[in-house]
């Protein structure tokens, strides 16, 4: 069992004196809010009796944070010993108790409820009135069924605060959690919650339902509020769905008008079940809907701190490090008209290069070896008016680097990295110049790309952020001038075109002057935040499916005027805070995330020092980043204190930069000793500043590369995410601590002070998969591939001394998934795979299997059967199951008893491969040789000679093998790229009477997932007596064994269907992988398991716990759903008639369910619902469509009520082994 570590970094590496200078926006009332104490004034403390309560409160919030209610409950009770006139160990153990009784187990739960109310009366007579004391009595109430008692105190809350939605909206919930009979004034209470947040729609759909059901009048006026709102988001709905959301809002509307109530309660039933799983709507539901976690008190009252020496935390900073210039000759590079440069390596020698733009020119500088100086290795002319260039990989084009100088290590043996293009940005819009690198001689280019087809209507622009907007492998674009800002995508072939519904609820032209992208609310997908024009701070949250969505962060409200901003991980909490840069100083503001999707700002820290532009880095490998910040007239150091802020740096930068106006600055490990150095620029020079002692300190450079060990081979990218992971999110455990990162260049650099070893460093990549390194190397390069995420629910076994892997389950019926070629991928949501009878044994007579579901998806099963299957045992029995429409794959029973195997079989290349195919050996045959992206390849045939057949009538062909598939990020890449059409299925061609090759068998079919065998049938596809045959294909498949079949008749054999006599489903965990060294999938060690999931959760209701039984054994559109780390146990009877003498036994299990991943780009993949249903023509399917299934209300609410927490994910690094 994992248990939640309390992060207690902040205290062991910043000292508690960073927390007594946090200032809210505003002061908290003298009564009760969320974020602060009451007004009781402090008993008589000393400063370290003082200091030590802050220690225990902050110890005491991790816990709280980490669901470990127990810790967090022990210290608040010695806080309140301590202080016991204060709010804030009383309300937050009211919390953690909530929490308790919310995740105990049924026999946990009566001693959690009694703990639970006594802490909720302790708050009630410490703050009777306050409206979070009568929220948190709710809550409780509703735990307890008291209904009743519940809407009193929503009631007394929305009293206390009148002006908050979400007590209104909490107020009408209990509405909807019970059928009895309520008081009237919940119908209004969703009204005012919508008065108060009319552009939520979370709130607005059922005000909708409400007032259709109503009859009321009312409901007019409501949808012309919507219609903006949804007209919005219209396009993109459609897009997915079939379905425009706005005409099912006006036809409402003219029914409404017309009398017509029927039709009005049929168009918004309707428009609900449109836009349930949209990521709009369960965005406004995160938003709206307060965590118990957003009622916590962090602070105690403002006497508490008054005689703290605050002024000792943000002093200025001496340091042991100072800059110098470079030796030898470089030091300075002479540039005139400079108006940007970057340090990168350009030509993949392991070295960083100056990369320069100037009025006229793009130059490219590499250091002489030998002198020290700096010698231009590539140039080109420059567009006119340019404002700065961003370095971007657009083509993909792999090489082996060079690695000897390498700080501590020689990288990855074999590892690929693309060469970086520029994409230049200014008056004249876009232009991109390739790098020409060449392998051999690694001489680099550039060369001008016609990539921007509609950059003459961008205007001129003044900034641009790459980033993979969609998540989809590549890089994209946000560019902000004259016409506004706009997202432009990547084709995935050197190209960009304009995704002009791509950014929805911003103002008509609002530009940004600069931005940052991170997964800000920690959703994984990549947000925005942005600094605009007019001077607000806002962000454009990712909605997936390359859609932004505009709203101002009220809540950051710095001085000056606003110029920059970046993201930082200050305090160690897990949630990403804020650094904006003004002309009036450097801000941080500190946030907390209390669940995915939803942030919440709870202090903020300032120094008055001027900023026009900044970077942050870690210059004294303290761990804590710094600012690197520069205006026309001066470059400045900011040493970083953690949650505390910034501080001055009494240090000696200024006597070695240039002379205004400068430029810009940027930082890189020049001379690769594990301290970062500096770039310094004005208009005419360049100047290369040398770190002196920040390597006292030790530190760890990563270097994400991201691609796949699996089974393209070294210098093949898998196109999941790109190249250098940039945009991933790196987060490092050390001790207590925790440190984080996003990547935005080829290395990322932590300094890691005095702290212990790292245990753990997780990128989590830009598709929302994350991945662990163990026990890195403090002073190494590391780079780390990437792992399958998405595939089906597994199969295991008890073979009769344990549990194995035997294959993947409902290959046949992805839901949600795009096609390479456009639209959905097909689905068929019944299959039959065998079962070896030496894989299942009896298990205390009864045959046990297990389905698991370990990835990133949702697994629906409708019915599962077990078939046994007896025949003689010198007979094989196989499936006719296959990836294809059921007119290949409908069931029968396959025997052979003589097989034969090809005379000859070799590849399009030549390549002999009988020998691999020969036998059943585990020992895979790869015909494909080059790949466009993983499970897509390049086209290929394996060429197969049946030898000379007499009159052979029924021919059968036998493939065992496997598919190495693509994704829906890959589908939709492969959408937008119209160079490439996507895999291409295997077909059969044969030789004419002539000898031409034609095509027999349009469609073979393919084995599903991992290894199974399928069977073909030939018979009378042979023109001529030839009995050659080419399996054509595009797609990523591997065979271990094929023979074939003739003249065969099914054998006789006895099919039995077996008795389901138990079905459990409960938690277990993920197994460990076991990669395959001879080119076939990977398979998993059932009795190794790691008992948390591996992914963020899915949003929705996954099935409950427990006996799941009744939903298995008839195909009723009732389902079970698993979610990754979940595990269904069934227990089939054996049959009571023996095996006849000779023979032997194999199994076929039958299932009919669906699969959906959770990958961004899969429709609705970040949601259980829709539900399927059997015989739905598409998913998503149309909203009328879904049907009258008896006893459906009653299933969901018995059966579909659990839902995942995240903070197994989002705080995975607080997580260590119970002792």
């Amino acid at each position: 069992m994992k248990k939640l570590l309390p992060v207690v970094a902040v205290i062991l590496l910043v000292g508690v004196l960073v927390y007594i200078v946090f200032l809210r926006p505003d002061d908290p009332p003298p009564d009760v809010a969320p974020n602060g104490d009451g007004d009781s004034p402090a008993p008589a403390l000393t400063v370290d009796e003082k200091l030590e309560l802050i220690e225990q409160k902050n110890v005491a919030l991790a816990h709280l944070e980490n669901k470990e209610t127990e810790e967090s409950s022990a210290l608040w009770s010695a806080i309140a010993e301590k202080l016991p006139d204060s709010i804030l160990p009383v309300q937050n153990r009211a919390i953690g108790a909530l929490i308790a009784v919310e995740d105990a187990e049924p026999n946990q739960k009566p001693d959690a409820l009694t703990s639970a109310q006594a802490a909720i009366a302790a708050l009630q007579e410490k703050a009777p009135d306050a409206a979070a004391t009568h929220i948190l009595a709710g809550r409780l109430a509703l735990l307890e069924n008291d209904f009743s008692r519940a809407v009193r105190e929503f009631e007394a809350a929305t009293e206390a605060d009148p002006d908050d939605a979400s007590a209104w909206l909490e107020l009408w919930s209990v509405s909807a959690s019970t059928n009895e009979e309520l008081p009237d004034s919940l119908s209004a209470a969703l009204k005012r919650a919508h008065e108060l947040a009319p552009q939520n729609l979370w709130i607005l759909i059922p005000l909708l339902l409400q007032q259709a059901d109503e009859q009321n009048p009312g409901i007019v006026e409501t949808i012309d509020t919507a219609m903006p709102l949804i007209e919005r988001l219209a396009p993109g709905v459609e897009q997915r769905s079939n379905n425009n959301p706005a005409e099912f809002l006006e036809q409402a509307r003219a029914a409404a008008v017309d009398g017509d109530w029927s039709n009005v309660q049929n168009r918004t039933r309707l428009l609900k079940n449109i836009l349930i799983a949209e990521d709009a709507l369960k965005s406004d539901e995160i938003r709206i809907e307060k965590h118990v976690l957003e009622f916590v008190v962090d602070r105690f009252p403002d006497d508490f701190y008054e005689d703290l020496p605050a002024d000792s935390a943000v002093a200025a900073a001496p340091s042991e490090v100072s800059f110098q210039p470079m030796a030898g000759e470089g030091d300075e590079i002479a540039v005139e008209g400079l108006v940007d440069a970057v340090l990168a390596d350009f030509n993949l020698d392991s070295r960083l290069d100056v990369c320069a733009l100037t009025n006229d020119s793009i130059i490219v500088f590499s250091r002489d070896a030998e002198s020290g100086g700096w010698e231009p290795i590539c140039s080109a002319d420059a567009p006119a008016n340019a404002a700065g260039f961003r370095l971007i990989d657009v083509d993909d084009d792999r090489i082996v680097p060079l690695i000897e100088t390498m700080p501590g290590g020689e990288g990855v043996e074999g590892e690929s990295r693309s060469d970086l293009d520029l994409v230049v940005f200014g008056g004249e819009g876009l232009a991109l110049f390739l790098n020409t690198l060449d392998k051999e001689t690694r001489e680099a280019g550039l060369e001008p790309a016609d990539a921007f087809a509609d950059a003459g209507s961008l205007g001129p622009l003044q900034h641009c952020e790459v980033l993979d907007v969609d998540m989809d492998g590549d890089l994209d674009l946000l560019v902000s001038g004259e016409s506004g800002t706009q997202v432009l995508s990547n084709r995935s072939n050197s190209t960009f075109e304009l995704a002009s519904d791509a950014i929805v609820d911003a103002p008509d032209r609002f530009t940004v002057v600069d931005s940052a992208s991170v997964d800000f609310d920690r959703d994984v997908d990549l947000d925005v935040l942005c600094v605009t024009t007019d001077g607000e701070v806002g962000l454009l949250e990712n909605l997936r499916h390359q859609t932004l969505r505009w709203r101002v962060l009220d809540e950051i409200e710095p001085a000056g005027t606003v110029t920059s901003i970046e993201v930082i991980e200050a305090d160690g909490n897990a949630s990403w805070d804020v650094v904006v840069g003004s002309d009036a100083g450097v801000s941080l503001h500190l946030t907390r995330t209390p669940t995915r999707g939803k942030v919440e700002f709870i202090g903020s820290a300032s120094i008055d020092q001027p900023v026009g532009e900044f970077s942050l880095f870690d210059f004294d490998n303290d761990s804590f980043q710094d600012v690197l910040a520069w205006t026309d007239e001066e470059v400045a150091l900011l040493p970083g204190r953690g949650a505390a802020g910034f501080v001055n740096f009494e240090g000696n930068l200024s006597e070695h930069t240039p002379s205004a106006p400068i430029v810009t600055c940027d930082f890189g490990d020049l001379d690769a000793d594990g301290d970062l150095d500096l770039l310094t620029a004005s208009s005419g020079e360049i100047r290369l500043l040398e770190n002196d002692g920040g390597n006292a300190l030790p530190w760890i450079d990563l270097t994400v590369i991201s691609y796949d060990l699996g089974n393209p081979p070294f210098g093949v990218g898998a196109s999941r995410v790109n190249n250098y992971g940039i945009g991933s999110q790196l987060e490092i455990k050390a001790g207590d601590a925790y440190r984080a990162q996003v990547v935005r260049r080829a290395f990322t650099h932590f300094g890691l002070d005095e702290l212990p070893p790292p245990e753990t460093v997780r990128i989590t990549w830009t598709n929302g998969v994350p991945q662990n390194v163990i026990q890195p190397q403090t002073e190494q390069t590391i780079s780390e591939p990437q792992s399958l995420i998405t595939s089906c629910p597994y199969l295991y076994t008890w073979n009769g001394d344990r549990f194995v892997f035997v294959t993947d389950l409902l290959w046949a019926a992805p839901i949600g998934l795009p096609s390479p070629q456009g639209g959905m991928t097909p689905h068929r949501d019944w299959e039959y795979l065998k079962i070896p009878g030496e894989m299942l044994a009896e298990k205390d007579g009864r045959y046990v299997l297990q389905i698991t579901e370990e990835l990133w998806e949702a697994a629906y099963f409708d019915q599962v059967r077990l078939l046994a299957i007896d025949h003689p045992a010198d007979v094989d029995i196989y499936s006719n199951e296959k990836v294809g429409p059921p007119s290949i794959s409908e069931y029968y029973i396959h025997t052979a008893q003589e097989p034969l195997l090809p005379v000859a079989a070799e590849n399009h290349a030549g390549d002999d491969l009988l020998p691999k195919i020969s036998a059943e050996d585990d020992d895979y045959a790869q015909p494909h040789t080059e790949w466009h992206a993983q499970g897509y390849t390049h086209d290929s045939f394996l060429e197969l000679d049946l030898g000379e057949l007499q009159d052979p009538g029924r021919i059968t062909l036998f493939l065992t093998g496997w598919m190495h598939p693509t994704d829906a990020a890959i589908n939709t890449a492969l959408q937008e790229n119209p160079d490439l059409p996507g895999p291409r299925p295997p077909s059969i061609l044969v030789p004419d009477a002539e000898g031409e090759w034609i095509e027999a068998v349009s469609y073979m079919g393919f084995p599903g997932g991992k290894t199974k065998t399928i069977a073909v049938d030939l018979s009378g596809i042979f023109p001529a007596e030839d009995y050659r045959l080419r399996i054509a294909t595009s797609m990523q498949l591997y065979w271990d064994h094929i023979f074939f079949t003739v003249g065969e008749e099914q054998a006789e054999y006895r099919e039995t269907d077996l008795e389901l006599v138990s079905a459990d489903l409960h938690f277990r965990g993920v197994s460990d992988r076991i990669f395959h060294p001879r080119n076939g999938p990977e398979r998993y060690n059932y009795d190794r398991v790691t008992p948390i999931p591996r992914y963020a959760p899915m949003h929705g209701a996954f099935t409950r716990f427990g006996d799941v039984r009744e939903l298995l054994t008839t195909a009723d559109d009732l389902l079970v759903v698993l979610g990754c780390g979940d595990e269904m146990t069934l227990e089939f009877e054996v049959p009571a008639e023996p095996l006849p003498a000779g023979w032997t036994r194999d199994f076929i299990i039958h299932s009919i369910g669906w699969d959906k991943d959770a990958n961004l780009h899969t429709i609705y993949g970040q949601t259980v619902e829709p539900m399927p249903y059997r015989n739905m023509s598409s998913y998503p399917y149309e909203p009328e469509s879904f049907p009258d299934i008896p006893g459906y209300e009653a299933y969901l609410r018995e059966y579909q009520t659990r839902e995942f927490d995240d903070v197994y994910h989002r705080r995975a690094l607080h997580l260590r082994e119970e002792e």
